[in-house]
Protein backbone atom coordinates (compact mmCIF):
# COMPACT_ATOMS: atom_id res chain seq x y z
CA UNK A 1 0.00 0.00 0.00
CA UNK A 2 1.59 3.31 -1.04
CA UNK A 3 2.01 6.14 1.43
CA UNK A 4 -0.37 9.04 0.91
CA UNK A 5 1.94 11.54 2.64
CA UNK A 6 5.44 11.87 1.31
CA UNK A 7 8.31 12.58 3.71
CA UNK A 8 9.09 15.80 1.81
CA UNK A 9 5.76 17.23 2.98
CA UNK A 10 6.49 16.93 6.72
CA UNK A 11 8.35 20.28 7.04
CA UNK A 12 5.53 22.07 5.22
CA UNK A 13 2.93 20.42 7.46
CA UNK A 14 4.93 21.40 10.54
CA UNK A 15 5.18 25.02 9.40
CA UNK A 16 1.48 25.23 8.55
CA UNK A 17 0.51 23.65 11.89
CA UNK A 18 2.71 26.14 13.74
CA UNK A 19 1.26 29.14 11.88
CA UNK A 20 -2.32 27.93 12.36
CA UNK A 21 -1.70 27.42 16.08
CA UNK A 22 -0.26 30.92 16.41
CA UNK A 23 -3.27 32.43 14.59
CA UNK A 24 -5.75 30.60 16.81
CA UNK A 25 -3.82 31.65 19.91
CA UNK A 26 -3.75 35.32 18.87
CA UNK A 27 -7.44 35.39 17.94
CA UNK A 28 -8.43 33.74 21.22
CA UNK A 29 -6.20 36.12 23.17
CA UNK A 30 -7.72 39.16 21.45
CA UNK A 31 -11.28 38.00 22.06
CA UNK A 32 -10.77 37.45 25.78
CA UNK A 33 -8.23 40.13 26.72
CA UNK A 34 -8.77 43.04 24.32
CA UNK A 35 -10.68 45.91 25.97
CA UNK A 36 -12.29 46.80 22.63
CA UNK A 37 -14.20 43.52 22.69
CA UNK A 38 -16.81 43.64 25.45
CA UNK A 39 -20.14 41.99 26.01
CA UNK A 40 -22.53 44.14 28.02
CA UNK A 41 -25.89 42.72 29.02
CA UNK A 42 -27.47 46.16 29.45
CA UNK A 43 -26.71 47.44 25.93
CA UNK A 44 -27.62 45.89 22.60
CA UNK A 45 -24.72 44.85 20.38
CA UNK A 46 -23.58 47.43 17.84
CA UNK A 47 -20.90 47.06 15.22
CA UNK A 48 -20.11 50.77 14.86
CA UNK A 49 -21.83 52.80 17.60
CA UNK A 50 -20.75 56.20 16.23
CA UNK A 51 -22.16 55.47 12.79
CA UNK A 52 -25.35 54.00 14.25
CA UNK A 53 -25.96 57.04 16.44
CA UNK A 54 -25.19 59.41 13.54
CA UNK A 55 -27.84 57.87 11.33
CA UNK A 56 -30.43 57.14 14.04
CA UNK A 57 -30.42 60.52 15.84
CA UNK A 58 -33.02 62.87 14.40
CA UNK A 59 -31.96 66.42 15.09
Amino acid sequence: MPRWVRPEVYPLMAAMTFVTTMCVFQLTRNVFMNPDVRFLRTRPPEVMPAVNSFFSDTK
